[in-house]
């Protein structure tokens, strides 16, 4: 599973974008979880305007490749694979 946590600071009266960040945390289902201690996200987004928080979770099939670090693609909805 993958948990990202994305950090956008927005000047409105500007309309522009002054910056954004990202932080990523990889959680492996398939190992035994006998007590979780939480995880900790950090993102540094200084500046003027308004900042927009977004959590973004995803679920995969397999887990991320060890060495390569590469991901395979996300889980389809139902929906979208009863379309093809």
């Amino acid at each position: 599973m993958e948990v990202k946590l994305i950090g956008t600071r927005i000047d409105f009266p500007t309309q522009q974008v002054t910056g954004s960040d990202a932080a990523v945390l990889y959680i492996d289902l398939e190992q035994p979880i006998t007590h979780f201690a939480g995880a900790d996200l950090s993102i540094d987004v200084p500046g003027k305007g308004t900042l927009l928080v977004t959590l973004q979770v995803r679920m995969f099939r397999e887990p991320m490749h060890p060495i390569t670090g590469s991901t395979p693609l996300p889980i389809l909805s139902q929906s979208w694979k009863a379309g093809r």
